[in-house]
């Protein structure tokens, strides 16, 4: 299936825009061309290797792709990757399509940025919503986690059918969330940028340097607010949140991870209320592209604070948004904390 479909994207390749060459320069005979998997790895590959004379950094799936748990790959996508060198990827289970393409692309390189980083294990008894409005649990104690909240994989408000389910693993592989751990994802880009690319790699290495040192403020930053966090009861709307709820400390409850294109049922969010009171949580980190609709609802009902988050999954063509994004979420959990 893969192949029919890399053949007819070739095929279509006079009638297709490829988006090998990015608006910052295209590339000329003899360059290097990295791609990246989809916007937090296009923003960390951009600033590790985007102003290298000679290396062209593309990002692959578009921002308005968000994660890429159930991406498909599209024929401009597949060209792209056929005129790539380097290919860098999150890892953890994000890129579903990495096992075809590292079979049909044998000479890309692949740069794993998770690689040798521990990563979290998806929350026991998280709901996955589905564009749907469907719910499923796909974590051990899955069935006895539905029960006691009232969940039921296959059934939707009224009864009726539920949507179909995300299938994310058992990792949870939003690395970046945690600065720390973005951190290494860098320097994992720099070594694998550097190992594939010699010629350039003492770039990638001054370009990797100078945005670790911004990272490290950044970090500092978070540190501060995690003395003032405690350990506050808190329920996810996004497991990328999970990240943050580690690196401050807090006590994450329960997690709800939401799509770009799910909706809570009035019974979901009955059973989200429940549970809140069940387990005394105070605090509601909601994703603030998805979260708004559950945000009045659910602080009525409860009494919890609710605070909008990025999980910094698109942005502008901005080598600073990562920095941007994730200082605007130290400011709002300063906040949350300051109260």
């Amino acid at each position: 299936m893969f192949t029919a479909v890399l053949l007819g994207a070739l095929a279509l390749g006079g009638a297709l825009l490829v988006r090998a060459g990015s608006e910052r320069g295209a590339e000329g005979p003899g360059d290097v061309v990295v791609a990246a998997s989809f916007y937090p790895m296009y923003i960390a590959a951009w600033n590790v290797a985007g102003d290298v004379p000679g290396v062209t950094v593309e990002n692959m799936a578009q921002p308005s792709a968000g994660c890429l748990h159930d991406y498909q790959l599209t024929p401009s996508d597949l060209i792209l990757l056929s005129g790539a060198d380097i290919f860098v990827v999150n890892g953890g289970g994000i890129e579903n399509f990495l096992e075809d393409v590292a079979e049909q692309y044998p000479s890309l390189e692949i740069v794993t940025a998770s690689q040798g980083i521990e990563l979290l294990e998806t929350e026991p008894g998280t709901v996955f919503l589905t564009e749907e409005g469907g719910a499923g649990q796909e974590t051990d104690g899955a069935e006895q986690e539905a029960d006691e909240a009232g969940l039921e994989a296959g059934s939707g408000e009224g009864g009726q059918a539920a949507g179909h389910v995300h299938v994310h693993g058992d990792e949870n592989a939003h690395v970046w969330m945690d600065i720390a751990r973005y951190m290494q994802e860098v320097e994992n880009i720099r070594d694998g940028l550097s190992e594939a690319d010699p010629a350039h790699q003492a770039f990638y290495e001054a370009n990797a340097a100078a945005y670790l040192e911004k990272l490290e403020r950044l970090r500092l930053e978070m540190e501060s607010v995690k003395e003032k966090a405690g350990n506050e009861k808190v329920m996810i709307f996004h497991e990328a949140f999970a990240y943050l709820g580690e690196a401050l400390g807090l006590d994450v409850r329960g997690a709800v991870n939401m799509d770009e294109n799910a909706s809570l049922s009035a019974n979901m969010v009955s059973e989200i209320i429940d549970r809140i009171h069940r387990e005394g949580i105070t605090m509601l980190l909601a994703e603030e592209q998805y979260g708004a609709q559950i945000a009045d609802a659910v602080a009525r009902e409860t009494g919890a604070s609710v605070y909008m988050l990025d999980a910094l999954l698109d942005g502008e063509e901005d080598a600073d948004s990562y920095l941007e994004g994730m200082d605007r979420n130290i400011h709002v959990l300063e906040e949350a904390f300051g109260e």
